[in-house]
């Protein structure tokens, strides 16, 4: 099959239950490879109700719901710098569907809802050694407008 026919094949889903959140440990890990299968779904939660409003998305071939290949995560913000921003926590394909449109359709799917509320800004980090992604953001009209520094406390 051809790429944009396996494109139009994606179906998206919000994912809220726990059983739909576990059911996206294996894509997740394969971004954040230090998660802990027994922590995750309680974290999810953790940043879903009490920290950032995280809103979690999965993609799945049509006819195969729960067996995601894709998944983006992001979270509603104020920063001072941007204002009301989109932040996009997490966005991972699964190697084997990589290359065939699924990151731009979820990208694009949080764009659309950025558009609806009114919000202006999507916002991502991306670690240094992931050159893939970057030409991808690049691609998809993301600027890199700052570097990101972080402090391991003891």
């Amino acid at each position: 099959m051809n790429k944009e026919h396996n494109k139009n094949k994606i179906s998206l889903t919000t994912i809220e239950a726990d059983h739909d959140i576990d059911a996206t440990y294996d894509i997740m890990k394969q971004l954040r490879t230090s998660l802990d299968k027994n922590d995750y779904v309680r974290n999810i939660n953790k940043m879903r109700n009490h920290q950032k409003n995280y809103s979690l998305v999965g993609a799945f071939l049509e006819g195969r719901k729960n067996q995601y290949i894709a998944v983006i995560g992001f979270s509603y913000d104020f920063r001072l710098s941007v204002g009301q921003m989109i932040y996009i926590e997490d966005l991972v394909v699964d190697k084997n569907y990589q290359n065939l449109g699924i990151g731009k359709k979820l990208m694009d799917h949080v764009e659309i809802i950025a558009r609806k509320k009114g919000i202006k800004t999507l916002v991502l980090d991306s670690a240094i050694h992931r050159k893939e992604a970057h030409k991808f953001y690049d691609k998809i009209g993301f600027v890199n407008t700052s570097n990101n520094y972080k402090k391991f406390l003891d």
